[in-house]
């Protein structure tokens, strides 16, 4: 399927396991420049690593998007290394209370 993602920057936030993880690699498949995120490095770096090694493009911004100051930092150096951001997949997962679903709190890695 070509989904004219040639050449699109795309920073997809939560992206080092599950569904984001999948997004990425989709994203990249389709001639995307993927900007992997999440709070722990090392699976930062495996999921861009992996991007690369099928023929991707792919880097990495680590950060904690529960933080401003990390925020920041993932959007800066999203647009230092890119020069911008043409989409932006908010797939990033913290814990929260849904009342109507369970009544339990649920939380997600990230």
């Amino acid at each position: 399927m070509n989904l004219q993602l040639e050449q699109k920057r795309v920073l997809i936030t939560g992206s080092t396991g599950g569904i984001g993880a999948g997004l990425a690699r989709h994203f990249a498949a389709e001639g995307a420049y993927v900007i992997v995120n999440g709070r722990h490095s090392e699976a930062a770096n495996a999921v861009a690593t992996a991007i690369r090694d099928a023929g991707g493009q792919a880097t990495v911004a680590v950060g904690d998007l529960m933080s401003d100051t990390d925020v920041e930092r993932v959007v800066d150096s999203a647009c230092a290394t890119l020069g911008g951001i043409d989409i932006l997949v908010n797939n990033a997962a913290a814990g929260c209370s849904a009342p109507g679903w369970s009544g339990r709190a649920a939380s997600a890695p990230g």
